[in-house]
């Protein structure tokens, strides 16, 4: 009977029903409150309807039943950032990273984070790690959006300006009189 309910909420949150989905998972949760993916799916829910403080709740309670839960920091973190708690969000990013080496969303997540920061080169370093290992996994759409993010946060190089003269510089010829005209 859990079980139904569990994936009636994931069938109803892939429809986008979040309400839905939600109320699906609360009746999964009263049977078995110990269901941290059940936890996880519904903080999902809360995030895509806007939530996000339901979101972080149901994250942490995920952490707490598991606390090896990559996806449940990474998501946490994810929302954290949505609420302008960058520190939060980084401490989580990094909890995921130390959990899974390889796990390409955290760098683009701690990319993201370094740069709303202000570190351009750490977010740069982060990026570049999340598109090598997307590209490892195939995943080309999420390295080329990785690329794009270090494309914008290079500095651009600046056309080179042809210095003039100053116009009440004393004008030397008739040729210089009409250039600076």
């Amino acid at each position: 009977m859990n079980d139904e309910f569990y994936n009636r909420g994931l069938e109803k949150a892939r429809r986008k029903d979040y309400a839905g989905a939600i109320e699906e998972f609360n009746h999964a949760l009263q049977l078995t409150p110990y269901f941290t993916e059940a936890y996880l799916q519904r903080g999902l829910a809360h995030y895509d309807s806007g939530a996000i403080l339901k979101a972080v709740s149901d994250y942490t309670e995920a952490l707490k039943l598991n606390p090896e839960s990559v996806e449940a920091y990474y998501c946490r973190g994810l929302a954290r950032v949505a609420l302008k708690n960058l520190p939060g969000a980084l401490d989580d990013v990094e909890r995921a990273i130390r959990l899974n080496l390889n796990y390409a969303p955290a760098y683009n997540l701690r990319g993201i984070v370094r740069r709303k920061q202000g570190y351009i080169q750490d977010a740069i370093a982060n990026f570049k790690k999340a598109a090598g290992l997307y590209l490892e996994q195939q995943d080309k759409d999420n390295c080329r959006l990785c690329l794009e993010q270090i494309k914008q946060l290079q500095p651009q190089e600046l056309p080179v300006v042809q210095q003039s003269r100053s116009p009440s510089a004393p004008i030397l010829s008739t040729n210089e009189y009409f250039t600076q005209l």
